[in-house]
């Protein structure tokens, strides 16, 4: 934050990466400022803010909507632009990150985005409650607060006043806002646009980087967003994976290898040794889920008895006494479990018997991806 403080100052804006994360393209168009690259036009509010950061959340569906703000914030990849509250929020982040006793510096920049402590001041955070209150940038017109705004868009007010916490640690938004605030964010969506937020009591603009196009370890590794999605990704950090400890940073390696996305072996891993790769077993696995097919499909009723979906430990004594339902006869409820440990047993064992294959015929063994 010290380095950032100096850098802001002197005019410059700064993008910051993790050095796990891969860049695929170009992320100015987003960011913003940048001279001679056009921003986009449903970066409009984005290219206002003083700050972007991507986020930790792993339900694409929070992408655009405003509650995605309260979700963690992720400093591997972010944005600051050279502005008088870029500047004092840094100031602001160095005593936090050095003063805290139960975080570290990316939960320093999220309590204080989200205003949890009194600024300037020393102390504890207060209990992160949510919902925690933000505005939609365009809420905000001139400085000058009043009660009837002149438009939905130019709305005049004073965020850090319309931004408050009671005396007990609660957040709240001015009654006066609050239906202004809800019908800015309706309106932004329906025209394509992606907010920005007054956070940290009013004081700074903050923007979310687009989850499809810049992705957290488990939305590209793990859910394939930018498979399904159709959107090209900017940038992908390595977070959620295996092994993602200081003293083992083989499982990240490991993850971009399977995708073609680690490129400093030489030519001797690929070509050099004995190897025995394991394919996914289609058809042993279509084999047991087929069997829960008609299981799943009865599921969907809306009787639990009737679908027989309900775990035997959830049956209660009225449903053994007074419905005749034991957990002995065919009829009884079925463990919704049964297929998904039935399936994870079965793989457990084409993964035992390559590894013992392995080991027999001195190979190496490649895993499907």
């Amino acid at each position: 934050a010290a380095t950032l403080q100096i850098l802001l100052e002197d005019g410059y804006n700064v993008l910051i990466s993790d050095a796990d994360v891969v860049w695929f393209g170009n992320p100015w168009p987003i960011v913003g400022g940048m001279p001679g690259i056009a921003t986009r036009p449903d970066a409009h509010f984005l290219e206002q803010a003083d700050i972007l950061v991507s986020t930790d959340c792993i339900d694409f569906l929070e992408d655009g909507e405003p509650g995605l703000i309260g979700h963690e914030h992720n400093t591997g990849m972010l944005f600051l632009r050279s502005s008088v509250a870029s500047i004092e929020f840094t100031k602001e982040w160095q005593v936090r990150a050095l003063e805290t006793t139960d975080g570290h510096d990316q939960t320093e920049f999220n309590r204080i985005l989200k205003g949890l402590y009194v600024p300037g001041k020393p102390g504890k955070a207060f209990r992160d409650l949510m919902p925690w209150p933000y505005l939609p940038l365009a809420l905000v017109g001139d400085m000058n607060y009043t009660a009837s705004p002149p438009s939905l868009d130019r709305r005049a007010t004073d965020p850090a006043r319309d931004l408050s916490r009671t005396p007990n640690g609660h957040n709240g938004i001015h009654p006066d806002v609050l239906s202004q605030t809800w019908e800015t964010f309706r309106k932004h969506k329906a025209e394509g646009l992606r907010d920005a937020y007054w956070l940290w009591h009013g004081q700074i603009k903050v923007g979310l980087l687009p989850m499809a196009e810049f992705l957290n370890g488990h939305l590209f590794f793990t859910r394939r967003l930018q498979e399904y999605s159709g959107i090209k990704p900017i940038a992908v950090h390595l977070t959620y994976q295996f092994g993602d400890t200081a003293d083992y940073v083989y499982g990240k390696r490991q993850r971009l290898r399977e995708h073609g996305l680690w490129l400093m072996e030489d030519e001797s891993y690929f070509t050099q040794g004995n190897f025995l790769h394991l394919t996914f077993p289609q058809e042993g696995y279509k084999h047991i889920v087929e069997k829960y097919m008609d299981v799943a499909g009865k599921c969907k009723e809306t009787d639990p008895i009737k679908t027989k979906c309900w775990h035997p430990t959830f049956l209660t004594e009225k449903d053994i006494v007074d419905r005749q339902i034991s957990l002995r006869d065919p009829e009884a409820p079925i463990d919704p479990a049964r297929a998904h440990l039935e399936v994870q047993g079965w793989l457990r064992g084409a993964l035992r018997n390559g590894i013992v294959l392995a080991r027999k015929l001195n190979r190496i063994l490649i895993l499907p991806t």
